[in-house]
């Protein structure tokens, strides 16, 4: 009898141990009712690499096996079963409900096809690319930098960079093109650069305007 409620109790600490991360994960992080500067700090505390703060409620995580990236965006509702490492680079948009599944099983025997060895395959998801909502996103998946993937789509393999990706499985369907963002942001630099001398001329055209009217005023 003592040895059974010894058993009892091991395996409620064992339990209760394990409820613990997925309680603050979960429970407390993924909260409506949690600031998202909150929701933040917890999951940096527990080891979760996060330098986006715009990660919204209700995502389940289920290890510290992810990295994600300053600027990217995650939604509402979207899973992670990182049992190997999930990483989001920088500037990437995850939709609503997206699944990251990295975990997987050898094909067994006509008696249990999922073998018991649980394999995990990490994920990568490349900078600026754009996840549509309930898209699924396979073990050992690699989504190129720029691409977007459309709603639903089950990404099953790896996906070359600047491509729209669609259908279950995802194919590309489209070439995204390319802009050099570099040349684009000295362009806006050099716009406003222009405005302000413009403005600047302006301001000495009232100001010799000004200049003249006081100057012809006294004569």
């Amino acid at each position: 009898m003592r040895r059974k409620l010894l058993t009892v109790c091991t395996m409620f600490w064992e339990d209760f141990l394990g409820m613990v991360p997925d309680l603050v994960l979960n429970t407390i992080a993924a909260s409506s009712f949690t600031p998202r500067i909150i929701r933040w700090l917890i999951y940096n505390a527990y080891g979760i690499k996060a330098e986006a703060i715009s990660i919204y409620p209700g995502c389940y995580i289920k290890t510290k096996k992810l990295r994600v990236g300053g600027g990217a965006f995650i939604n509402r509702g979207c899973f992670f079963d990182n049992v190997s490492e999930v990483v989001l680079e920088e500037n990437c948009s995850v939709g609503m409900e997206v699944m990251f599944c990295t975990s997987t099983h050898h094909v067994g025997s006509e008696e249990k096809r999922a073998s018991p060895q649980t394999i995990g395959l990490p994920i990568k998801v490349g900078k600026g690319t754009w996840i549509g909502t309930r898209a699924v996103i396979l073990p050992g998946v690699t989504i190129g930098s720029g691409c977007i993937i459309a709603a639903g789509s089950v990404v099953t393999k790896d996906c070359k960079e600047n491509g729209l990706y669609a259908g279950a499985p995802a194919k590309r369907v489209k070439d995204l093109p390319i802009t050099n963002g570099a040349d684009a942001r000295s362009k806006e630099l050099s716009s406003v650069h222009l405005k302000r001398g413009s403005l600047s001329i302006a301001e000495n055209n009232v100001g010799n305007s000004a200049i003249s009217l006081s100057n012809s005023s006294e004569s």
